[in-house]
């Protein structure tokens, strides 16, 4: 513990939720975003070194992290969910798709973050075989290193 109180430590955060995503969300969805980071990310197991992916996370817990009230939340959720950042199921692993269908649950829900996010860590993760490699970052990606692999010599010839 630090003098603040807090554990010390850190959390590694996806590039690609910095640099294509945080502009384009409110708030509230940056703070759920990031409580779902810390949550899944954030720890790491003290022998294997593997980050986990997925993590219970409470309406609860939710409130008193992001500093906000329940239908903030909801929302926030909602919207995450729909731009593709954010999976949640319940406890049998059941993907909840709308935010009717979550309230109807009354329980604490998963949360994990998209699987085409975990494609971009360096780490192992549970959703290796769910990676999209056609995600948009992903084309974006590909298409800079194969511009970057290119060479035009000066009879502007293209050699690879």
């Amino acid at each position: 513990m630090t003098a603040l109180g807090l554990k010390r430590g850190w959390t590694p955060f996806p590039n690609a939720l910095i640099d294509l995503h945080m502009a384009k969300l409110t708030d509230t969805e940056w703070r759920v975003l990031v409580v779902v980071v810390r949550q899944t990310l954030g720890w790491q197991h003290h022998r294997s070194g593997r980050r986990r992916a997925i993590d219970r996370i409470s309406q609860k817990q939710m409130k008193r992290r992001t500093g906000r009230e329940s239908a903030a939340i909801s929302g926030a959720i909602e919207s995450l969910t729909q731009k593709g950042l954010v999976v949640v199921s319940d406890r049998s692993g059941k993907v909840i798709h709308s935010a009717p269908e979550r309230r109807r649950l009354k329980q604490t829900l998963t949360f994990c973050l998209a699987p085409w996010i975990h494609s971009f860590s360096t780490e192992t993760t549970a959703f290796d075989s769910l990676r999209n490699s056609k995600s948009e970052y992903n084309k974006r990606y590909l298409d800079k290193r194969k511009n970057k692999q290119r060479r035009i010599e000066p009879d502007n010839a293209i050699i690879k």
